[in-house]
């Protein structure tokens, strides 16, 4: 306040000279000069203001969710970087299993079967190999008159490798293979080991010549030869050599273009003059194509054959893409082959055919022609592949029994068949040390004149599982399901024979670094079934044993 007093009186004083200087001093009659004091100083106050007080406030907080929308344009900010340094990290490597030269299998079981199993692998690196294979089993089910067999298999496979890239290959092998016809009605005959014997002694040679070395036309070749004889106790024999040479050029290490030459000549005799000789003499020329990208496989050939009078254009097409990688693979294919029934495959497959020095069974070409396709893949423990397909089977091997004959042996008859099937396989492994597997198959069969496929099975499934308890000891089962086959009955009608459920279980156990045992039960449900008519099967049986390694 008191500055404001100050403020007024400077004012009035500095008004006060500005009029005096304004009215200058009067002319002479005018009013005469006059002097004036000052007697009180100028006060000028103020009344006292009243004082307002002014609260303030805050706004009140606006709590409502509002949506905000940022746009943030899309920018390439170049990074420049230096090139990563690669550098080697020490892992720890999994151990390298034993390595074993030769093994020896020795065991016996129920019925009467004594086992033995052996082989032996002698080589020098890159020089030569060569490996040595033995093989005897037998049974004797004593309940049942001539209800046996024994098998030995003698082999040496070996290969020799020259200094200018050449390979040469060889093999050499006996197979001894004796059966007995127990199909007979026991109640009405009886016959010696002698009379019901049926054995096939085999000798099979062969070899090869071919590059082992990759040459720079990237050019591969091979020829060769096999060769084997086959006797019999009824005095038939079978003489078969197979010539075959290949060559394959290369385009871009991966499309490869081959052609195959082959020769498979078979003499058929018999020792009467009623049983005449046989010959199935084919020739086979088979190029073709084959066309890898990066994610599909495809092969264009054919299967030019000639038999006797006859020559046949037959295909060879087949194709695979990756859809899914190694989940889900496509594939098909369009085939077509000459397959022998000789006297050897024939009887492998059944070996109580009517045989005599008289009469023997006819062996034929089957041309086979075939359209499949289906899906394969794995998912990380699941393994898997399932087909469909159709073949046309012309003179097709079927198998009747003979009832006229006292041995009730079969008789090979030819049909054209036309076959549906369906397969699958499948592999788990759902845990460490554990291995599940399975397989099936069906057939659907048309025959052309037979009323059915004689002798012939429609449906089989194998289902089995390993596990690995220890390092050294491991426990197996399986179970094989196979439906009975088509024959006539005693009213001359066609039937079905029992079908198989064949439950098996058995283990190894190491309890040495170089010894263990081994036991295999068989068919311990105790089930004979009749895979042919009048031959009934062992039921349960038995093998235990030991094993060596060295």
């Amino acid at each position: 306040m008191t500055a404001i007093k100050y403020f007024f009186l400077t004012g009035f004083a500095l008004s006060s000279i500005a009029l005096k200087a304004q009215n200058p001093r009067p002319a002479a009659g005018d009013v005469p000069e006059q002097n004036q004091d000052v007697i009180k100083n100028f006060d000028a106050r103020l009344i006292d203001a009243e004082k307002f007080k002014i609260t303030p406030y805050l706004p009140a907080v606006d709590t409502a969710t509002k949506s905000q929308t940022y746009i943030v344009p899309n920018r390439t900010v170049p990074v420049a970087y230096l090139p990563p340094r690669l550098r080697p990290i020490a892992m720890k490597a999994e151990g390298v299993p034993d390595q074993y030269l030769g093994y020896a299998k020795l065991g016996y079981g129920y019925p009467n079967m004594p086992f033995a199993e052996g082989a032996y692998h002698l080589g020098q690196d890159k020089v030569f190999n060569l490996d040595l294979h033995g093989k005897y089993t037998a049974a004797d089910y004593k309940p049942l008159e001539n209800q046996k067999f024994s098998y030995t298999g003698l082999d040496a496979k070996g290969s020799y490798f020259l200094d200018n890239g050449l390979a040469v290959d060889g093999k050499l092998a006996y197979t001894g293979d004796t059966h007995y016809l127990y199909g007979y009605d026991h109640t009405k005959y009886t016959y010696t080991n002698e009379q019901t014997k049926q054995f096939f002694h085999i000798v099979d040679a062969g070899g090869k010549i071919y590059n082992s070395q990759k040459n720079s036309q990237d050019f591969n070749w091979n020829a060769g030869a096999n060769f084997y004889t086959l006797s019999d106790n009824f005095g038939t024999s079978e003489n078969d050599l197979d010539l075959k040479g290949e060559a394959t050029k290369w385009f871009d290490q991966k499309h490869p273009l081959t052609v195959i030459l082959r020769t498979d000549f078979t003499s058929y005799n018999g020792v009467s003059d009623t049983a005449k000789s046989q010959s199935l003499n084919n020739i086979y020329l088979k190029p073709s194509f084959t066309y890898h990208a990066d994610f599909y496989r495809i092969k264009f050939g054919a299967n030019l054959v000639s038999y006797g009078d006859n020559f046949y254009i037959l295909p060879d097409v087949d194709f695979s893409a990756n859809i899914l990688g190694n989940q889900l693979n496509i594939f098909g294919g369009w085939t077509g082959d000459l397959i022998k029934n000789s006297y050897r495959n024939l009887t492998a497959y059944n070996p109580y055919l009517e045989v005599s020095p008289n009469i023997r069974p006819r062996i034929e070409n089957t041309r086979k022609t075939e359209y499949y396709g289906g899906i394969k893949g794995v998912f990380s423990i699941f393994e898997y592949q399932g087909q469909i397909g159709y073949s046309d089977n012309k003179n097709l091997a079927l198998y009747l029994s003979d009832k006229s004959d006292k041995f009730r042996r079969f008789n090979v008859i030819y049909d054209t068949v036309g076959i549906v099937n369906f397969r699958g396989t499948v592999s788990v492994k759902p845990v460490k040390n554990m291995e599940i597997f399975g397989t099936f198959s069906q057939n659907i069969y048309s025959p052309k004149t037979q009323a059915v496929a004689w002798g012939l099975p429609s449906t089989d499934v194998n289902v089995g599982a390993k596990y690995w308890i220890l390092p050294e000891a491991m426990i197996k089962a399986s179970v094989f399901l196979q439906n009975g086959v088509n024959f006539v009955n005693a009213a001359g009608a066609p039937d079905r024979l029992q079908g198989l459920f064949d439950l098996n279980v058995g283990g190894e156990y190491w309890f040495l670094k170089n010894f263990g045992a081994f036991l295999d039960l068989n068919n311990i449900l105790d089930l004979k079934r009749e895979r042919w008519q009048n031959y009934p099967t062992y039921g349960i049986n038995a093998l235990a044993g030991v094993t060596a390694r060295f």
